[in-house]
């Protein structure tokens, strides 16, 4: 994953599993320009998140991780807007059957 990325879309949703990605550096810059669309993003154990910069006309921000890390390697920090759309940031999937 480089250290920059620029989302633009109309109309359409993106999903972005970075779980098994190699990060070109510690932090990660990620400028969204949505309309009509949800960003679905989600990040490895340990990673770290900032959607503070992000502007939500008709939607919403969140980070749904339980215990997320302030500060984690690598950082995502997420710019821009989203119009008519959400933002969620989640971790790695988890398995639906787990083994005993």
């Amino acid at each position: 994953v480089p250290t920059r990325l620029v989302l633009y879309r109309r109309v359409g949703s993106i999903s972005l599993d970075l779980t098994r990605a190699r990060f070109a550096g510690s932090i990660v810059s990620i400028e969204l320009d949505m309309k009509f669309g949800s960003l679905d993003l989600r990040l490895p154990e340990g990673a770290s998140a900032s959607i503070d910069d992000v502007t939500v006309y008709g939607g919403s921000a969140r980070d749904r991780r339980k215990d997320a890390p302030a500060e984690g390697t690598p950082h995502v920090v997420l710019t821009g807007r989203v119009v008519l759309g959400s933002v969620n940031v989640r971790g790695p999937k988890r398995p639906l059957l787990r083994r005993r």
